[in-house]
């Protein structure tokens, strides 16, 4: 489980709290979001694909999509933090997230890093964009490809980002003696 936020909320009297919770966990997806002690936590994908109803209610080419798309980043980016939000795999690194979703007819890949949708809009052109999000046809499986080899590129770039950051962090002047440095340069 992965705290979302911690606390209780203020001024609510017990009788409330619980009130709050029965409606909250009735009205929202009781199955992706668990209310406990005040804290609002998200369950894993692995704990919420157990839940069988939740599989159940996809057909053949949707849990293809979905099971391809899991596998694919399990397998290859361990590091990206997994969760669900509102019954849809999501995967964080650093203030980033992809979270993807499949209906009856289409598959639903919703970013917040516009690099990633760029990169898509560039290989896909019979896919439908939106705001931070791109539908693709179920039956367009070839278009898997060039998500994974845009999941790649943009692990590619986080890790030259990291790389640049630690060599900008050995190779800064510790000791602020930049005078020192002109002064014997002079």
């Amino acid at each position: 489980m992965h705290n979302v936020r911690r606390g209780v909320l203020p001024g609510l009297l017990l009788f409330e709290q619980a009130l709050i919770r029965i409606t909250f966990l009735s009205n929202h997806h009781p199955k992706c979001i668990k209310l406990l002690d005040g804290d609002f936590q998200m369950e894993t994908v692995s704990e919420f694909l157990k839940h069988l109803e939740y599989l159940n209610r996809f057909n053949k080419n949707q849990k293809m999509w979905l099971r391809a798309m899991v596998s694919f980043i399990r397998g290859n980016f361990p590091e990206w933090e997994e969760t669900t939000f509102c019954r849809m795999p999501t995967y964080y690194w650093g203030h980033k997230y992809i979270t993807f979703s499949a209906t009856k007819d289409c598959f639903y890949f919703h970013t917040n890093d516009e690099t990633q949708i760029l990169l898509l809009k560039r290989q896909l052109m019979n896919v439908s964009y939106g705001k931070r999000c791109i539908r693709v046809p179920l039956s367009d499986t070839t278009t898997m490809q060039t998500f994974f080899e845009v999941f790649r590129s943009v692990s590619r770039r986080i890790h030259e980002r990291e790389n640049l950051r630690e060599i900008q962090a050995r190779s800064t002047n510790s000791l602020n003696n930049d005078s020192v440095a002109k002064k014997l340069l002079q």
